[in-house]
């Protein structure tokens, strides 16, 4: 343990709190470990105490590497070219405070490293990682202790590693006799050094950093690039403008503009602002600056102008000799590209530069003193530093695997000649798979024999700011995605056009709650509807065009054609289903994203046992009486079972989902309740639904001379129309109530089959006991003895069950007709009478109204009807004309999706007669004129009056010309 003195003396010295306290004198004794491990994050840790003892069982120890005595203590480890080496703490750690960050004490038994960053003073580190090592006198870093230290622990966490351990690193300790401490402290990229500069220099920027000092006005002036990965830095000791410099900046026009930027601080006593760009993902770039003013005399004393680069070089050439002198120990190059950037990489030419991704040697060795490599030499790989070590391995995969989309290219034409350039191009997609990290590429000099250059590698740090995030969900057609196609698997669907060719790819996207990210990506040729979806979405609903609701963001990443980016926040208190589509060359719909937030209700339905003995009532609300259960599966036919059953009904309206547990109550009510945490259920009492392949099957209540009686049926035998319109799930959990889940989708088609409901269906469930307790129903009745389910037989509570309604109004009626149409969905009656135009090839249909009375005609966005008052207006030989001017029998109505033409009794009244000619026309139409589908109406009743019209007279001009540049 801590003395109470060394205690005394910390809370003395540190007025912050501690951030790390490291203690490998009482935590786990250094005799019993061969390493114990502190690990302090520069971002976080601006106060860290680390206790060496002088002394463990006889053996010296202190702080390493250590320079003359503590109070003057200044080594540190940091990197060197393959190996840690040692160097000075006072060059490392940098402020402009005016204490010492830190000073080695001897306190008692135990010698202290204090590191103290007081919080509003910023400081930089001029390594990535900074390490000091507690360990006995004698401790000399040995080149295997090097190579264990370097690259073969994890330096991302504290750790200990016990002399049972048996590893290298155990066995490279043996020499010493006693284990060591270690404290690693890594930079966060905000303690870099900084570009930038101010109203005077400060080694808190970068060594390199260009400043140009006016000669006539003395205004120190800098330029940043915000697409940089180093944080920005402005110091100001006067007044800067705007105030909160970088979170704004001026403009060219003098207009102050607000700036997007990941982090942002005030330090060193208000006088300068850091601030780290938004790198990882490419946005809008503008030119600014800031300024510096003299409050006395308001002369500007400094001035940072923002201006993002697109041309970057890399110059090997030029720092060869300086990596002789002295030696590059991390990256020769690092720059993050952005969308219409390039970086230009210049080395010593060589004509036989080998470009492989694979190759290590060359068979020109024999011939030649040296070789020179580059990779990855092409883009069907990709290199990148991985690893959470001191010193990292370059790992090559596939570019699919780490990069989707190709916006990146190489140009390799020049290798020869010692240029290689590499660009980001504008307008196409870039996303990074898994874990962010930049690439990595490096030029190579390897000598075959003893050469005076020896070997010498140059690696290139690429970060990329990805045109948008990878992992949302995405409805992306291409045969290699842009998004990840693994979030969409139970979403996305491909649909076959009926009558025309090729396929829709249809993505549902459900938002239950929070917020989500979706994309669209269309194919070259494609065009993004409506206009782009940046204002604009298509309302599935209703089926026109609208402008963004308040719940849904068109999120402003870097332009990419044929590609958005949506943001929809859940509003539990309207339903909502709007989206985009990929529409081709010829108009037709290709790819379709739906967003779709449903309106989310969960309840509870109480069920009240009924005491058996006593035959008591009053519990029992909703009582239907006797219900009847038959199952016609059954061997010896139908098999039948009398219950006790409590009703409850729910009218769902289209955009609404509800959560429905049935569980038993002693309270004394049966109406709906909000679901809420409750006591825990025995095993006895636990309830089931019924029937148990809810997604597929309900139960249908029929009312006989005997009775209510329940049935199984399935959906697809009374529902048609778009598909999954209507889902129905079924959880079942050995812990909890059983739950089902009912939904009715607001974007979707729901059409009942069954010509007494035509207008509302109802779906019937039962929830009591749950089967495997011993006393409720199954769902196949019949493979149960009827005896152990007769209702005298039962326990307590007394079978008594739930019977729930579903009511849904239907969208749409059934009838016969035609429009866009898919494979596999049942729109219209499948008797309709399909026919092909002999003009231009287009599909339709043809409607006899005197046999069938009533039809219609479906043409969903991004197609245009025409007339856009189908069924008021028809064409009649090409020609716009009012229904009322050809029949006073025909009434037109709308549905929800559908245009709708009837017949009315009067053509009985005025005995009027059928024409079968000419006949009465609504077509749909691609958003570049192609008919998609025509309807024709044939045997109609006419006035006498009416007459074919002639010429174009009253035709939509207007509108052609509007939508197709006639």
């Amino acid at each position: 343990m801590i003395s109470f003195s060394l205690v005394a003396a910390l809370l003395a010295v540190n007025v912050m709190g501690i951030d790390i306290l490291c203690d490998f004198n009482s935590e786990a004794p250094l005799e019993e470990n061969a390493v114990l491990m502190c690990v302090a994050q520069s971002a976080t840790d601006r106060s860290i105490y680390a206790i060496c003892p002088l002394n463990v069982n006889g053996v010296p120890y202190g702080w390493h590497p250590i320079s003359g005595n503590y109070e003057n203590g200044d080594g540190v480890y940091v990197s060197g070219t393959s190996h840690l080496e040692e160097s000075s703490l006072s060059r490392m750690l940098v402020s402009e405070y005016k204490n010492k960050l830190w000073h080695f004490e001897v306190h008692g038994s135990n010698v202290i490293l204090y590191i103290n960053v007081p919080e509003d003073e910023h400081f930089v580190m001029k390594d990535n990682r900074l390490l000091f090592i507690c360990a006995p006198s004698t401790f000399k870093l040995t080149s295997s202790l090097n190579y264990h230290l370097t690259r073969k622990i994890d330096i991302t966490k504290s750790i200990r590693i016990p002399w049972r351990d048996g590893s290298g690193l155990t066995e490279a300790l043996k020499p010493f006799g006693k284990g060591i401490g270690m404290l690693y402290l890594r930079r966060s990229n905000f303690q870099q050094p900084l570009q930038g500069c101010g109203s005077r220099a400060s080694s808190l920027f970068l060594d390199k950093q260009l400043v140009d000092v006016d000669a006539a006005t003395g205004v120190r002036s800098c330029e940043v690039d915000p697409m940089s990965s180093t944080p920005i830095g402005f110091l100001c000791e006067g007044r800067m403008e705007p105030p909160e410099c970088m979170k704004y900046l001026i403009d060219t026009n003098g207009k102050i503009r607000p700036n997007r930027t990941e982090r942002w601080t005030l330090m060193n006593r208000s006088t300068l602002v850091v601030a780290q760009p938004l790198t990882y993902l490419a946005t809008s770039l503008f030119e600014g600056h800031c300024l510096c003013i003299d409050p006395l005399t308001d002369r500007v004393l400094a001035k940072i102008v923002v201006k993002p680069r697109y041309e970057y070089v890399c110059d090997i050439n030029n720092m060869l000799m300086k990596n002789r002198v002295q030696p590059i120990h991390s990256f020769w190059c690092s720059v993050t590209l952005h969308p219409g950037s390039t970086l230009t990489i210049r080395f010593p030419p060589d004509p036989n530069i080998i470009l492989s991704d694979t190759t290590n040697t060359s068979t020109l060795q024999t011939v030649y003193p040296y070789e020179t490599q580059f990779k990855p030499g092409t883009l069907e790989h990709v290199s990148f530093l991985t690893g959470r070590k001191w010193f990292n391995s370059l790992r090559m995969v596939d570019y699919n695997t780490k990069l989707s989309g190709d916006a990146l290219s190489m140009d390799t034409s020049s290798a020869h000649k010692g240029v290689i350039k590499i660009k980001y191009h504008r307008d196409k997609p870039l996303a990074m798979i898994g874990e962010y990290e930049p690439l990595c590429f490096y030029w190579q000099l390897l000598p075959h024999r003893n050469n005076v250059f020896g070997k010498i590698i140059t690696p290139i740090k690429v970060a990329l700011a990805v045109t948008h995030p990878y992992d949302i969900k995405g409805c992306d057609s291409h045969q290699t995605p842009i998004f990840d196609p693994s979030l969409v698997a139970e979403d996305c669907v491909w649909k076959k056009y009926e009558y025309i060719n090729g396929f829709l790819h249809k993505c549902v996207l459900e938002n239950a709650y929070g917020v989500i990210k979706a994309g669209i990506f269309c194919k070259d040729g494609e065009s993004l509807m409506p206009n782009n979806c940046l204002e604009h979405l298509y309302d599935y609903s209703l089926g026109k065009t609208i402008r963004l609701p308040q719940s849904v963001k068109s999120l402003t990443y870097s332009k990419v054609s044929g590609m958005r980016i949506l943001q929809l926040s859940y509003n539990n208190t309207r339903p909502l289903s709007v989206g985009c589509s990929c529409v081709d060359s010829q108009g037709y719909d290709r790819s379709q994203l739906i967003l779709q937030s449903n309106v989310q209700h969960m309840l509870v339905l109480p069920i009240i046992p009924i005491p058996e003995l006593n035959g008591d009532m009053t519990m029992k609300l909703y009582n239907l009486g006797k219900l009847t259960i038959s199952d016609a599966r059954s061997p010896g036919g139908s098999h039948n079972i009398d219950i006790i059953g409590q009703y409850e009904k729910i009218v769902v309206a289209r955009g609404t989902s509800y959560s429905l547990e049935c569980r038993y109550s002693y309270q004394n009510s049966s109406h709906l309740q909000q679901i809420i945490d409750s006591e825990e259920i025995p095993d006895e009492l636990k309830t089931s639904w019924i029937p148990k392949k809810s997604e597929s099957t309900y139960l249908y209540k029929y009312t006989t001379t005997s009775g209510d009686r329940l049935i199984k049926r399935h959906y697809k035998d009374v529902i048609t129309g778009s598909s999954k319109v209507i889902t129905v799930t079924h959880k079942h959990s050995n812990d909890s109530p059983a739950l089902l889940k009912f939904s009715y989708r607001s974007s979707g088609i729901l059409i009942s089959k069954d010509p007494n409901n035509a207008n509302s269906l109802s779906f019937h469930y039962l929830c009591g006991l749950r089967p495997d307790v011993g006393y409720g129903l199954v769902d196949r009745i019949s493979e149960v003895d009827r005896e152990q389910l007769n209702i005298t037989d039962l326990r307590y509570p007394s079978g008594t069950y739930k019977l729930l309604e579903m009511v849904v109004v239907t969208t749409d009626p059934y009838v016969h007709g035609c429009g866009v149409t898919f494979t596999g969905e049942e729109i219209f009656k499948p008797d309709t009478v399909h026919i092909t135009d002999a003009n231009d090839g287009s599909s339709g249909c043809q409607v006899d109204l005197s046999e069938h009375r009533e039809c219609g005609f479906y043409c969903p966005p991004p197609y245009v009807i025409d007339p856009p008052l189908c069924f008021q207006e028809v064409l009649v030989d090409g020609v716009v004309t009012p229904l009322s001017d050809i029949s006073d029998s025909m009434v037109y109505h709308k549905s929800t999706h559908f245009s709708l033409l009837s017949l009315h009794h009067s053509h009985k009244q005025y005995n009027q007669e059928p024409k079968m000619s000419p006949p009465l026309q609504c077509r749909c139409l691609s958003i570049t004129g192609e008919v998609i589908s025509t309807i024709n109406i044939v045997n109609y009743y006419s006035n006498d009056s009416f007459k074919r019209p002639k010429g174009l007279m009253r035709v939509y001009r207007h509108i052609l010309d509007e939508l197709f540049g006639q």
